[in-house]
């Protein structure tokens, strides 16, 4: 699973924050994402229970800022194309 996000306003925010503030701000943001998320889930599908974590990987470039984790049935299976997305 891939997500993939584009930092609009870019140039203005180097004029007003320099490299240094993005990359402390982009450094804030990608250690906020890698702490270990944890949960529980009843998965539809055989009905059974799924407990853990997703390791969640980044990159960050220019205006463009990556976040990706290895697919796992179990914790993906609200965004596989026979499940249904959670909304609460």
């Amino acid at each position: 699973m891939i997500a993939m996000f584009d930092v609009l306003g870019f140039k203005s925010l180097c004029r007003s924050l320099g490299i240094d503030g993005i990359h402390q701000r982009y450094e804030k943001l990608t250690a906020y994402i890698r702490e270990p998320k944890s949960g529980i889930d009843i998965v539809p599908v055989g009905g059974f229970v799924a407990v853990g974590h997703l390791e969640v990987r980044c990159a960050y470039f220019s205006d463009t800022v990556l976040f990706w984790s290895d697919y796992s049935f179990p914790a993906f299976r609200s965004f596989s194309l026979t499940g249904r997305c959670k909304t609460g």
